[in-house]
């Protein structure tokens, strides 16, 4: 179907999304910025930015009104919110139609 999955690892409870790019500039940009990560011997696995994924989370949220995406964006700001680009978020997060969702969730974890 082209929409996002989950993986789960029931006896260690290690989730991992997947989500399906889509053709726009976003996307586009995002698997630019992918990092090849060898996760065993000869085998690599692509992971997102943390700042792409709290953008693709926002987009979620607004599809969806889960209040999940929230909780895991506020996670990603606690755990590495030092190094993250926020220029970057604000820039994308304008062109998206998430400037809301983001100063929201901004005020939250301050």
């Amino acid at each position: 179907n082209r929409r996002q999955f989950n993986i789960l690892h029931p006896s260690s409870g290690l989730k991992i999304d997947i989500i399906i790019r889509k053709q726009d500039l976003f996307d586009e940009e995002r698997f630019r910025r992918i990092k090849r990560i060898e996760i065993a011997q000869n085998t690599g696995a692509n992971f997102s930015s943390p700042e792409d994924v709290i953008i693709k989370k926002m987009e979620f949220y607004k599809a969806g009104g889960s209040e999940k995406h929230l909780r895991d964006i506020a996670g990603i700001l606690k755990i590495s919110g030092d190094i993250l680009d926020i220029s970057y978020i604000n820039s994308w997060t304008n062109k998206l139609g998430l400037t809301d969702i983001w100063e929201s969730i901004l005020k939250r974890v301050k």
